[in-house]
């Protein structure tokens, strides 16, 4: 089952929205404010990552300017995977939260804090949170590899399959 997700609420338009992600890893990141939708039906409108229970895992990693295209870069090129795996990739860098959506595009996070990214990160580099919100895995880098490997164990991956 594909996931996709779907932006709305738009108050300020993305100017760097036909750019290539090199180019947008190297501009001064525009701020776009989003609500992000999940195609799976919600009752709820979305506040915090409490609201993506049970409809994505979630991974929350930090960097800075320096690596951003190197991030960027390997979360397009395991776009599919991402998808496949329902997980929804929030980035913290320069004291602001972004999301990445599987179709490349960085945008302003409404739906993650600041400060709960850092609560949950708890002076890690990255984090795994399951479909049930608890913490799956905790990691000193963005090993993708690892990532999948620790979700594809998960009981709830498997039934997924």
């Amino acid at each position: 089952m594909q996931i996709l997700l779907i932006f709305s609420l738009t108050l300020l338009f993305v100017s760097m929205q036909s750019r290539s992600i090199e180019t947008f890893a190297q501009a001064n990141i525009s701020y776009a404010y989003i609500g992000l939708a999940i195609t799976s039906p919600i009752k709820n409108k979305l506040t915090g990552l409490a609201s993506l229970n049970w409809q994505n895992r979630i991974i929350i990693t930090q960097t800075n300017s320096a690596k951003l295209p190197e991030l960027l870069s390997l979360l397009q090129s395991h776009a599919l995977f991402l998808q496949e795996r329902k997980i929804a990739t929030f980035i913290v860098l320069n004291d602001q939260v972004y999301v990445y959506t599987n179709n490349g595009t960085v945008l302003n996070s409404t739906l993650l804090s600041l400060s709960e990214a850092h609560s949950r990160l708890r002076d890690k580099h990255s984090i795994l949170i399951g479909l049930d919100g608890g913490t799956k895995g905790v990691y000193d880098s963005l090993d993708l590899q690892r990532v999948f490997a620790d979700i594809d164990a998960m009981p709830m991956r498997r039934s997924e399959r």
